[in-house]
Order: C-alpha cells, then sequence, then structure tokens
C-alpha cells in the first residue's frame, strides 16, 4: 500500500503495440522498473445500410443511404452510387482499413421501380352507326408516351371492350 507506480508509454488510444514500463518504488525497498507491453487491436467498422432501397422513378437521382461507425475515412462506392432509370442496381459499399478500424464492405440494392402515370383519361363513349370506324381515344398522357389500342375503331354497331396500353 506504500509503493508508488509511474508509467511511461501507458494510457494509449490508437490502435498497435505499446512497450509500458512500470516504475514501482518503495520506502526501504530497491526500485524495481517492470515492462509489458499493451496492445490495442484495430476495431470492426460497421457499415449501416439497408440492403436493399428501394425508390419510385421520379426523373432525379436515387442514391442508396449508408452510414459508417467511425470517421477515419469515407465510405466509396462500386461500380458508382447514383441512378435514374428504372432497373436493380448491384452497389457494393466500401470502407477501407485506417489506422484504427478493420476494413469493412456491405452489398446493397438500389431499386427503381416505374413510376404510374397520372392524368390519364380513357372515357367510355357511345357512337350511332354511321358506317365509318369509331374509336376511343386516351387523353392526359405525357408527350412521350406511346399508347397502343386493342379491339379499337370499330365500324358496325355493338358493344367493344377497348383495352389502351400506355408506355413511357
Amino acid at each position: 500500500e506504500d509503493a508508488t507506480v509511474v508509467y511511461e508509454n501507458n494510457d494509449q488510444i490508437d490502435a498497435g503495440s505499446y512497450i509500458v514500463i512500470a516504475t514501482v518504488i518503495r520506502p526501504n525497498f530497491t526500485t524495481v522498473k517492470l515492462e509489458g507491453t499493451l496492445t490495442i487491436n484495430k476495431a470492426e467498422a460497421t457499415i449501416t445500410a439497408d440492403l436493399i432501397q428501394t425508390f419510385t422513378y421520379d426523373g432525379t437521382i436515387k442514391n442508396i443511404s449508408a452510414s459508417l461507425n467511425h470517421s477515419e475515412t469515407t465510405l466509396t462506392y462500386d461500380s458508382q452510387q447514383g441512378y435514374t432509370n428504372v432497373g436493380t442496381y448491384a452497389i457494393s459499399v466500401e470502407a477501407i482499413e485506417t489506422d484504427n478500424y478493420l476494413a469493412a464492405s456491405q452489398n446493397v440494392s438500389l431499386v427503381i421501380e416505374a413510376a404510374t402515370e397520372s392524368g390519364l383519361v380513357f372515357a367510355n363513349n357511345s357512337f350511332t352507326y354511321d358506317g365509318t370506324a369509331k374509336s376511343l381515344i386516351v387523353t392526359g398522357q405525357a408527350e412521350d408516351a406511346t399508347v397502343v389500342y386493342e379491339n379499337n375503331d370499330q365500324t358496325n354497331a355493338g358493344t367493344y371492350n377497348v383495352i389502351a396500353r400506355v408506355s413511357r
């Protein structure tokens, strides 16, 4: 209880291996120097991200969201970060090994789903027979939309089920 210990090279923070010297001083005793090795292992890096990240197409660039549990490096994205068109994109999120953290990677899927057209009108209509073809027409579609009709352009009297496929 009456001994005093003085440390050299102790209280380390960063990962690594350190030689620590402890000098033990006690009245009426010879001073003793002890040597030990203090080892601090690198911590696990953790990438937090939903494995599937889904968006709806709106013409803007979509990026995945990911975070890292430390600030010694930044995340990188392979093959790229940021897509606009409808599709499923495999992206590898990576953090390199740093002074205090191990390397980490996470595979994420960025899914951009097709948007639903809005403002389309395909109204029923009734005509009187006059020998000419009668048709229903979709309105409200975008300029770059394509409309393909099935069972349209009827001439004879009757009730017809017309299908319009709008694609963009």
